[in-house]
């Protein structure tokens, strides 16, 4: 099984009482790199690199991928409305 398999299934599993507090994002499973254990939820954790990097692969410019994710994922609307529904690791060592 590979990895991100195995963490989907993990999510999955331990989030199964109430699996509506959690968000796996199908299209971007190649983004998921782990798990968040906190407030008795198991929480996806996602690769912000590997969200454009996934973007970019299905034909969007990189500033424009970016500024996607950006708005997508990580503005403050989006943020309270899943909030601690997944994380989003900014990892580009900036």
């Amino acid at each position: 099984m590979a990895k991100v398999d195995r963490i989907e299934k993990i999510v999955v599993e331990e989030n199964a009482d109430d699996p509506t507090e959690i968000e796996l994002l199908a299209d971007f499973k190649d983004a998921l790199i782990g798990v968040c254990r906190a407030d008795n939820k198991t929480i996806p954790v996602y690769s912000y690199i590997k969200l454009v990097e996934l973007a970019v692969d299905d034909g969007i410019e990189e500033e424009t991928a970016v500024e996607w994710v950006d708005e997508t994922y990580l503005n403050k609307e989006m943020r309270d409305f899943f909030y601690g529904a997944y994380l989003i690791i900014d990892d580009t060592g900036v």
